[in-house]
């Protein structure tokens, strides 16, 4: 028992006297002191709070975190939960090695605008192929003279049929310029499919030789010779495939297309006439392929074949004669033309094309192209 001791205040004096306080407060002290040494001993589980987690990589999902932790685990529970937070620890790290692997890769290894086109492109890829994008278009600007050729001249005055193969010679020359967009997608890695359409321009010379016993030209009489100026223009439009195939820096095209011009030409004197032309055209190309001053390039040669069939309908009224319906056809002089171009990738998307034509005789022709792929 503590020796009783009575309060002290200010100006108060105790009637007896007390045991000295100081060995009470040592003792006192010495008991905490040995309350807070002894061990925690826990009859039930004791959370304890930890610090939390850093948070995890962009793109990963945390799957363990200590943030409750079972302190009394035996050491080789311990072990094991130290064990499986390393295991996934690493699993996360590699995943966010890849991710950002992957967001490493440049932006032209990319499909571009469709992941489905080309059909296959993963096989070709992995045979070491480079593809381009899958879908590009065009702004095409077309320009040939050549000599055309007329096949057979009928004409209808009134009800008499008339065809005038046998009674002249008729010569053209015809100069053509064409604008045009073109849509074209690849399909496989080896084949391109594309649309095209614009507007054509046909300036043609005509001479005409009349077959009849040469002598002065006598008025009312029928001229030898007849000059003619046709200038017609109007819509084209058609589409084509592209057939490729490749070894080490080297291809092979193979590109075929259909066109439909529907022109319109006016006689003068309220004279007009139409002009269908429809044109297959086969053209096979051997290039090579590879870096010129560090830019992608494509050189080849090769030649065509131009399938045109020309039909000229119209009607005219002569004096006397009234109403004259005709029809022409035509066809190339020379149908085959040898062929020099160059492709020039400025960017993954943005190309340059250029094609020049000729047979070395009566036809030429130029074909630049400024393309987008995407």
């Amino acid at each position: 028992m503590f020796p009783r001791c009575e309060p002290f205040y200010p100006g108060h004096r105790p009637e007896g006297k007390c045991r000295p306080l100081l060995p009470c407060a040592i003792a006192l002290l010495f008991i905490v002191c040995c309350f807070i040494g002894r061990p925690l001993v826990c009859a039930h589980a004791t959370t304890v709070d930890l610090p939390a987690p850093p948070a995890a990589p962009q793109g990963s999902q945390t799957v363990f975190s200590p943030e409750h932790l079972d302190l009394t685990l035996s050491p080789s529970g311990l072990k094991r939960v130290a064990e499986n937070d390393q295991s996934i620890t690493e699993t996360i790290l590699l995943l966010d090695a890849k991710n950002r692997e992957e967001n490493r890769k440049p932006a032209g290894d990319n499909q571009g605008w469709s992941s489905v086109l080309p059909i296959w492109a993963e096989a070709a890829k992995k045979r070491g192929h480079e593809l381009p994008l899958p879908f590009g278009t065009s702004a095409n600007f077309f320009f040939a003279n050549r000599d055309i050729d007329v096949d057979s001249v009928d004409v209808d005055i009134r009800t008499l049929s008339l065809n005038l193969d046998r009674f002249a010679d008729i010569r053209v020359k015809s100069e053509e310029m064409n604008w045009s967009m073109r849509l074209d997608a690849w399909l496989f890695p080896f084949m391109n499919l594309y649309v095209l359409g614009g507007y054509t321009r046909q300036q043609s010379d005509v001479g005409i030789d009349i077959k009849t016993p040469r002598g002065p030209s006598r008025p009312g009489l029928l001229p030898n010779h007849i000059g003619i100026d046709l200038d017609v223009d109007g819509a084209t439009y058609g589409g084509g495939a592209t057939l490729v195939a490749g070894y080490s820096d080297y291809f092979f095209v193979l590109d075929t297309n259909y066109t439909i011009s529907d022109l319109e030409g006016d006689l003068g004197r309220g004279n007009t006439f139409d002009q269908m032309v429809d044109a297959v055209l086969v053209s096979p190309r051997l290039g090579w392929r590879g870096r010129i001053s560090g830019i992608q390039s494509s050189i080849w040669i090769g030649g065509t074949y131009w399938g045109i069939s020309q039909t000229v309908d119209g009607k005219v009224r002569l004096p006397l004669l009234g109403r004259v319906d005709f029809e022409v056809d035509e066809s190339p002089a020379d149908p085959f033309s040898y062929h020099l171009g160059t492709h020039v990738e400025l960017t993954r998307s943005f190309n340059l094309i250029c094609d020049i034509g000729s047979n070395f005789s009566d036809m030429f022709s130029l074909t630049p192209s400024l393309m987008f792929r995407f």
